[in-house]
């Protein structure tokens, strides 16, 4: 099915709201989707992406780089070795992020998971509400991580065999696949990345104290639940 849906006004948010996305990738390593999304997305919130840990022998610290418009990239620079969001990384990170949110005075923002591994360093930030990115299948036989899906108040999976592994535990997953209409990411049309954005927009609708919106712009556009970029217009901002 096409990924055309109708054009509607987006929801009216607060001004520049921080989302705190954690990943267990470099910027440069998540797919183009995603990093399309993201971008999209930073034309409404401030947003910060928080990747993995970089060895640094010095006094521990959180690089700032903007890779594109509206994207603030922190690489946190510590002393220990261990790769990714483990555990062992746990202690550095808490302490950095502390201090960040309190140097940046941020309160109550949006954070977005795409590693459950990054559950342990929420206590810091009080988010009003959390996005659980899934992006890569589990192991065989292994179940997808329970306490980042109990805890997320919106899931999104990346692809659709994702999706249906996801939905026994969360019958309300969203699948946002990398790919629209089967066309690599790269090259969809900018508008579609543009929508994708506004119908995450429409399910994080609930947690942004924003102004109620009239019914005719209340209607979604967006993703079925577990489709592959299947559109239909909803008379509610998240699926039943």
């Amino acid at each position: 099915m096409s990924f055309n849906p109708s054009r509607s006004e987006s929801p009216r948010i607060p001004a520049r709201l921080p989302m705190i996305v954690f990943s267990d990738r470099r910027w440069d390593a998540l797919s183009e989707g995603r990093r399309r999304l993201l971008a999209r997305l930073g034309t409404h919130f401030q947003m910060l992406v928080i990747e993995e840990p970089l060895f640094f022998p010095g006094r521990p610290s959180l690089a700032c780089a903007l890779p594109v418009a509206g994207v603030e990239v922190l690489t946190p620079r510590t002393p220990e070795l261990a790769p990714g969001l483990c555990g062992r990384q746990l202690p550095w990170l808490s302490s950095l992020l502390a201090d960040f949110v309190l140097a940046r005075g941020i309160v109550d923002p949006l954070a977005w998971l795409s590693t459950p591994a990054a559950v342990a360093l929420l206590e810091h930030l009080e988010p009003r509400a959390v996005v659980a990115d899934c992006l890569g299948a589990p192991s065989r036989g292994e179940a997808p991580n329970r306490e980042l899906l109990e805890l997320a108040d919106v899931v999104l999976a990346a692809d659709p065999s994702l999706a249906e592994a996801i939905r026994p535990h969360r019958p309300d997953v969203w699948c946002l696949p990398d790919e629209v209409d089967g066309a690599p990411a790269a090259s969809a049309d900018a508008f579609s990345w543009e929508h994708a954005a506004e119908h995450v927009l429409r399910l994080l609708t609930p947690f942004l104290e924003i102004e109620p919106m009239a019914a005719a712009d209340a209607v979604s556009t967006g993703f079925e639940p577990g489709s592959q970029g299947a559109v239909a217009q909803r008379n509610t901002l998240a699926p039943n």
